[in-house]
């Protein structure tokens, strides 16, 4: 479609418009414009053009426009085409064809296509990144006093980027560009001056380039002028002047200064108080994805201050700060994650987030990662880990984390005991006004704890904390007056300061008073009562209460034994996101006990507790991967988590993946892995894992071959009871392996592990009964002993009791109904003998006997 086009009537004016009711040129003043064909437009024709349409918002036509131009190959048209395809504005992004453009602009000497080029070289756009080509080309513009490549080249100089560090040279070059006007160059020839880089520091220069920046509009510099301002930096402080200052960089799209301004906003600080245009601009600054306004516009969400409360908007914010590195964004995700506010509930990310604050020596990061590490909570527990990371959070003077650290100290958790430095360290804390530090520095004083025992300073400290509402100071008085410590013994006072805490359902205080009722202690007895205080924790959201209400019921502690309340606390506490409830929850569903048996939710359980850390869950969600329990089976991915548990230290798991490894299930075969699984297992006292053990040692599977040790591992895991390690064992002293040969200690342990029902054991058993080896001969024992295994689906004994049968030895009646049905039996088991019987009786002239 061809272009309507005017132009300006002076035949020396390049103008054009596509305006038709334009009245006045703005190059040249013209006032009469006619009618232009394509072929007559110049190329600053076009790049007008281009601009016209930019201004209203016709960025497609606005890229023909400057395409048009660049086909002639003028600089400035090329120059903006390569901008347009660098910054996807009215066309698709294309680095390296704006690479293309810019090197011909470059090629002709033009000082923008140059600086431009120096750009994409220094950042990699479209081009390898080069800082070396960059300063090239911007030196090239810079000789050619081209302002932003005189800029570009101090800041090369300054930062030592693409050549030697060298101030003095950056001052240099910003001084050229900023005498030419470069806005820009003002402000960094500013701040040189204000910090003393490659000139001696000069506040009053520094402040007088700053103003001309802001003045010429360049944001930053506004923003900065208003920092000075408000700081009474190289000018009096002037609040109102500072608020003007980022009011002018927050209008210009500035993120910081919109930060800035909402700040002012809401403290009443240069500008009268006002919360709703605060939160105003630290939503614009948000969704500028400046990450201190998207952490202060969250905390806005969460407290529903100056917007709605919306949670699940306030952990969004605090998310996208975190993707950008804050470590405050980071810190409050995590805590979002470890309460559920705004996400559903769990350690393992809150533990990730707080190690990621942690990084950045974050305070509030340092000590919540401490308490999980503390108290295992997302990870494993590690006291001197979170020793560590309290006392960097307390080197910042952050009040929780010294009265942690002090704990640790008090306890010698993580950290050599040293009751005095924790004293310490409660006294800075609580001289913060801290009530949790004055509650242990009355713990102190109470029971003498790195200071001389003074219940007098007990009560005081106690008292200002108590007095600030903290429960745990009330609750520690009311044990006070329980124990009669300072004080003469009250149960109707200690039930009192129970009370109290219990009245903010503190849960210590709860269960306490839930004590006093059950066992009638300052008030009448009540076990009904102390139920209901259990629940009442509970129902304030202690996780741990919760489960612990549901042992309760499980047990028939206190309360009548009911699976289904147990279960039902459990799942309260599983929503949580406390894995050991969930683990539980999961026990339940997949066993049927208190609820329907359900072995997906089951398995969607053990994977909340195993993707929360929980060791028990992840050995469960390994069991269900491999065996198939609630999905496919996928051995891999049991191995996966049987990995994640044993690598916690938990016993089950290792020997499991010990197994996995000499089966090659799920993982390529690997008996010295299965071995190292095997005795991290059996180092814990975990007696199928001995017994695994002694097993590989027998056989040499991924170590040497040592009787001698197969029999001690056997010994340990049969003295634990294992029933496989008790027969192995006694197998050992069957036949001598690496032990003397001993008939009477290998009945001794056959019959232990018979007796558990382990079938084998039990044909063994059996024949040392037939056979009077070690043990008194008794045809009768022995004969029921074969049928128990047989019973139990051992294949030998099944072929036992069909030889009996078949021949009527041991008194057994001769029947070869029941030979017959016994020798199937172990054959469809797949015993070779079994099944030359059956074909023997089957050909025999009994058949027809045998069937009538």
């Amino acid at each position: 479609m061809a272009l309507e086009l005017y132009r300006c009537e002076s035949p020396d004016c390049e103008y054009v418009t596509e305006n038709p009711q334009a009245d006045r040129c703005p190059l040249c003043g013209g006032t009469f414009f006619v009618r232009a064909e394509e072929g007559e437009v110049t190329p600053k024709g076009w790049l007008g053009l281009c601009r016209e349409a930019d201004r209203d918002g016709r960025q497609p036509d606005a890229y023909a426009f400057c395409r048009r131009g660049a086909e002639t190959g003028d600089p400035a048209c090329l120059c903006e085409q390569a901008r347009r395809l660098l910054t996807g504005r009215g066309t698709a992004v294309d680095k390296p064809a704006a690479v293309a453009l810019l090197d011909r602009a470059a090629a002709g000497g033009d000082p923008e296509g140059q600086c431009l080029l120096g750009v994409c070289h220094e950042h990699g756009d479209g081009v390898p990144a080069d800082p070396e080509s960059a300063v090239f080309l911007y030196r090239q513009a810079a000789d050619r006093s081209y302002a932003p490549a005189q800029c570009n080249l101090g800041w090369c100089y300054e930062h030592g980027r693409g050549l030697p560090r060298d101030t003095a040279q950056a001052v240099y070059w910003y001084s050229a560009a900023a005498l030419q006007g470069d806005t820009r160059a003002q402000f960094c020839l500013a701040l040189c001056q204000m910090e003393g880089v490659g000139t001696p520091t000069d506040t009053g220069k520094g402040v007088r380039f700053a103003r001309m920046s802001a003045q010429g509009g360049y944001a930053p510099a506004q923003f900065y002028l208003g920092q000075l301002y408000a700081e009474g930096r190289g000018v009096d402080k002037d609040p109102a002047r500072a608020y003007g200052w980022y009011l002018q960089a927050a209008r210009s799209g500035f993120d910081q200064a919109r930060y800035a301004a909402g700040l002012c906003c809401e403290a009443g600080e240069g500008t009268d108080k006002d919360p709703d245009q605060a939160v105003r601009w630290f939503r614009q600054a948000a969704e500028q994805g400046f990450a201190p306004a998207q952490v202060k516009y969250g905390l806005c969400c969460e407290a529903g201050e100056g917007v709605l409360r919306d949670e699940p908007a306030a952990a969004r914010w605090y998310r996208k700060a975190a993707r950008q590195g804050s470590a405050d964004g980071q810190c409050n995700l995590g805590f979002c994650y470890e309460l559920g506010i705004g996400v559903e509930k769990s350690a393992g990310d809150a533990v990730r987030w707080y190690a990621a604050a942690a990084e950045k020596n974050h305070a509030r990061a340092l000590y919540l990662l401490g308490h999980c590490c503390e108290t295992g909570q997302g990870l494993r527990p590690d006291p001197a880990e979170a020793a560590e990371l309290y006392r960097r959070a307390a080197d910042q003077g952050f009040p929780p984390a010294l009265t942690r650290l002090g704990v640790l100290y008090e306890t010698g958790s993580g950290v050599d005991k040293d009751p005095a430095r924790a004293v310490e360290l409660y006294l800075q804390a609580a001289g913060a006004e801290y009530p949790p530090a004055q509650c242990c520095l009355g713990f102190c004083y109470e029971t003498g704890v790195g200071v001389d025992r003074d219940p007098d300073q007990a009560l005081h400290w106690y008292g200002l904390a108590a007095d600030r509402g903290f429960a745990r100071a009330q609750c520690n008085l009311g044990r006070m007056y329980e124990r009669g410590n300072g004080v003469e013994q009250s149960w109707p006072q200690a039930v009192t300061w129970y009370t109290r805490a219990a009245d903010q359902h503190y849960p210590p205080a709860l269960y306490a008073l839930g004590w006093c009722c059950e066992y009638g202690q300052g008030l009448p007895g009540d076990p009904g009562r102390a139920a209901q205080l259990y629940a009442e924790a509970a129902d304030a959201g202690l996780p741990e209460a919760q489960f612990s209400l549901g042992c309760c019921y499980e047990r028939g502690r206190g309360v009548e034994q009911d699976w289904k309340l147990a279960y039902r606390w459990y799942k309260r506490a599983a929503r949580q996101d406390y894995p050991p409830a969930q683990c539980n929850t999961g026990y339940c569903l997949e066993h049927g006990l208190g609820v329907e048996a359900d072995l997906p939710e089951a398995l969607a359980w053990y994977r909340k507790a195993a993707e929360n850390g929980d060791d028990m869950g992840q050995c469960n969600l390994g069991e269900c991967c491999v065996t198939g329990i609630g999905m496919e089976p996928d051995p891999a991915e049991g191995a996966r988590w049987y990995r994640k548990a044993a690598e916690q230290g938990l016993p089950r798991a290792q020997n499991a993946l010990g197994l996995l490894y000499e089966q090659g299930c799920g993982v390529e075969q690997n008996y010295p892995l299965a071995v190292y699984w095997y005795e991290k297992a059996a180092s814990r006292g975990y007696a199928p894992a001995q017994c695994n053990l002694g097993w590989c040692c027998e056989q040499g599977r991924g170590l040497d071959k040592d009787p001698g040790a197969a029999a001690r591992w056997y010994r340990k895991a049969a003295e634990g009871g294992h029933p496989r390690g008790q027969f192995c064992l006694a197998g050992c002293y069957d036949r001598g392996v690496g032990v003397p040969e001993d008939e009477i200690k290998a009945a001794t342990w056959y019959k232990k592990a018979a007796e558990q029902g382990y079938a084998q054991a039990m044909l063994q058993l059996g024949l040392c009964y037939e056979k009077g080896r070690g043990i008194g001969r008794s045809a009768e024992l022995a004969l029921a002993w074969y049928k128990k295994a047989a019973e139990a689906d051992c294949p030998p004994a099944c072929l036992q009791m069909g030889r009996l049968c078949e021949t009527g030895r041991l008194g057994v009646a001769r029947n070869y109904r029941d030979a017959l049905r016994w020798y199937r039996k172990a054959a469809d088991a797949g015993d070779k003998e079994a099944a030359d019987a059956v074909r023997r009786l089957e050909k025999s002239g009994l058949l027809g006997f045998l069937l009538g």
